[in-house]
C-alpha cells in the first residue's frame, strides 16, 4: 500500500494486491508466493493446486530465476507443473506428463539446456512416451531414463496337481 498526501486536505491511497503464481513447499509447510518470490501466506497441502510447486529450500527466492528459465521456452513453459531447486545451485523441472527435466548449474547453462530440450520435443516428442528421467547436465551428453516395464502377469498355477481321471484306490 502506499500513502500520499494531496494538499490541502486529501489523503490518496493505493493499494496493489499480490497476486500467487506458485505454491512453495518445503520442510512439510506450504506457501503462497507471488511472482518475486515473496511469501504472500501459509496454506494447507493441496490448496493452490492449480498452481506450479516449487520445492527446496531458498527456491522462492529463485522463483524470478526460474520465470526467466522458463520464458525462453514458451513451448515447455505451460507443460510444467513444478520445479525442484536443488543443492542451492540448479533447478529441476516437473512436466504435467511425469517426467523430470535436470537441468545444470548457472542461469546461461540452465537456459541452454531447456531450449536444447525444448527443441528435442519438438521434433521427436519427448514428453509424455515411456521415458520418465531427462538429464541434460552434462553438456555434452544428454540422458534419457525409461520406466521401469511392467511384469508381465503370471498365469495363476493350480495347487490343485493333475486330475485323477480313474478310480480311486
Amino acid at each position: 500500500a502506499r500513502v500520499s498526501r494531496r494538499l490541502p486536505d486529501t489523503l490518496a491511497v493505493e493499494i496493489i494486491e499480490r497476486k500467487p503464481t506458485a505454491v512453495w513447499q518445503r520442510d512439510g509447510k506450504f506457501s503462497l508466493i507471488d511472482a518475486e518470490g515473496i511469501v504472500l501466506q501459509n496454506v494447507g497441502a493441496g490448496e493452490g493446486s492449480e498452481l506450479p510447486i516449487l520445492n527446496g529450500t531458498d527456491a522462492n527466492r529463485h522463483a524470478v530465476a526460474l520465470a526467466e528459465l522458463l520464458d525462453n521456452a514458451t513451448a515447455l513453459k505451460a507443460q510444467v507443473v513444478g520445479a525442484s531447486w536443488i543443492g542451492n545451485r540448479r533447478w529441476d523441472l516437473r512436466f504435467k506428463s511425469g517426467e523430470t527435466l535436470a537441468l545444470p548449474e548457472g542461469e546461461k547453462a540452465a537456459a541452454e539446456a531447456l531450449l536444447n530440450f525444448a527443441r528435442m520435443d519438438g521434433i521427436h516428442r519427448l514428453l509424455g512416451r515411456a521415458l520418465i528421467h531427462f538429464d541434460l547436465r552434462d553438456p555434452e551428453r544428454a540422458y534419457f531414463r525409461k520406466a521401469p516395464k511392467a511384469e508381465p502377469a503370471n498365469a495363476e498355477s493350480s495347487d490343485a496337481g493333475p486330475t485323477n481321471s480313474g478310480k480311486e484306490a
